[in-house]
């Protein structure tokens, strides 16, 4: 055992998987043949918030890869219930990049497929998770988008893909 890592810590970290465990859902979705990604009040604030929330994001979505016998497939996002703390909003940034690259469909290079929207009714305009999501995929040098609706969100993936077609391979 590291003399410098208190028990505590471990269980601290255990504890921040579960959590993101119950607030990040992922589905496929064998008609657009795509993962649907949603938050059940997803808030991180710090840098281990953000690790233990991607560590739980990539394991559902490997499960879901693996399980349709593909490497990445499109991703549609609803953000309404995520919430990205300024102070981790660049790590945040850093992992959704590397999540990206290696799970999410490409039509090209850094044209990842992958469209966010809210399904939130209640808020108008960007909100500041919203705006963090536009800054920081930005500053990571991919598509900054979200959408007023899931069907505009669709639509966008139908866009980046170049295709009429539903946005799978």
């Amino acid at each position: 055992m590291d003399p410098e890592r208190h028990p505590a810590d471990d269980r601290r970290v255990r504890l921040l998987r579960q959590i993101y465990d119950d607030a990040i859902l992922a589905a496929y979705d064998p008609r657009l043949d795509l993962i649907n990604i949603s938050f059940a009040g997803c808030i991180m604030n710090t840098e281990e918030d953000v690790v233990a929330a991607f560590a739980a994001l990539d394991a559902k979505v490997g499960v879901l890869l693996a399980w349709r016998g593909r490497d990445r497939l499109p991703l549609l996002v609803d953000i309404a219930r995520l919430d990205i703390g300024p102070a981790c909003a660049s790590a945040w940034g850093a992992h959704l990049k590397r999540i990206l690259d290696a799970r999410c469909l490409q039509a090209g290079p850094s044209r990842h497929l992958v469209a966010r929207y809210s399904s939130s009714q209640i808020l108008r305009g960007l909100t500041a998770t919203q705006r963090q999501i536009l800054r920081e995929t930005s500053t990571q040098g991919l598509q900054a988008n979200v959408c007023a609706s899931r069907e505009e969100a669709i639509a966008l993936l139908y866009t980046i893909r170049g295709s009429s077609d539903p946005p799978g391979p």
